[in-house]
């Protein structure tokens, strides 16, 4: 957990960090398969909470963003660096729209599968390929970094399905990380880089812990919510409204 700017466990790169999060990330495929299941079963494509996107285009784009971390942890294995989507983000679109016309009980079936092959390929990466490069979307990076992007690609989306799912079930350890990484935007943009000049911002959930775009000066904003709240706000996932601010929410630019 950061509180004023400590250390960040999902971005540590630490063998104990790493097992950790395989097993976080293994039981949020398990939760994921439910709701993919639950989809199957009702067999109707509809709109999702991601405008454009249909609940088919976000279980085709689940499974094929675990494909790409297989097939950049494989490579990596290796010494080999390798596109996470061949063909780019024009090969990425492409993919998902020709998957997005497969039947809603085959998309679940090879999402459990390719959430499976890549669980497996965890279990045999040395410790010393956690470190290798790897060339993702958001650009070159250590391996280990691979598993709290598929840690927010599954957690965030299943939110977004529409299907049962909302922020509050977030879990508490994925809230909190997902709050350190965006205020030290050690990924994405930060979140001081979405938000206008001169509005300093800080969070807390109404323990010690605490994030802050500005350390050294005092704030303009503040709010108080539960983790989940916070990062779903964070994350365009929530509205403002869920958490109770001192001067009211400042404007803050889409995520991410």
């Amino acid at each position: 957990m950061v509180v004023d700017g400590e250390g960040i466990w999902v971005l540590d790169g630490r063998r104990a960090s790493i097992g950790r999060l395989v097993q976080e990330i293994s039981a949020s495929h398990r939760r994921l398969e439910v709701i993919a299941s639950r989809i199957a079963q009702r067999g109707r494509v509809r709109d999702t909470r991601l405008a454009g996107w249909t609940n088919a285009h976000l279980l085709c784009h689940l499974e094929r963003n675990a494909a790409s971390h297989l097939r950049m942890l494989a490579a990596a294995m290796d010494g080999q660096v390798v596109e996470q989507y061949p063909g780019g983000d024009g090969g990425r679109r492409a993919e998902i729209d020709a998957g997005s016309r497969r039947s809603l009980d085959a998309l679940a079936t090879e999402l459990a599968a390719t959430n499976r092959r890549l669980e497996a390929q965890w279990a045999v990466m040395e410790p010393a390929s956690w470190h290798n490069p790897t060339r993702a979307r958001a650009g070159t990076r250590p391996a280990y970094s691979c598993l709290w992007a598929r840690w927010r690609e599954v957690e965030i989306h299943a939110v977004d399905l529409d299907s049962g799912v909302e922020v509050r079930d977030w879990p508490t350890d994925f809230a909190v990380a997902g709050l350190d990484v965006s205020f030290q935007g050690l990924e994405l943009r930060s979140v001081t880089d979405r938000l206008p000049a001169g509005v300093r911002l800080e969070l807390h959930d109404g323990t010690v812990a605490c994030w802050r775009t500005h350390r050294d000066s005092e704030p303009t904003h503040v709010g108080e919510g539960s983790t989940q709240l916070l990062l779903g706000w964070v994350v365009g996932r929530s509205d403002s409204d869920h958490i109770t601010w001192t001067t009211g929410p400042p404007a803050l630019e889409t995520w991410p």
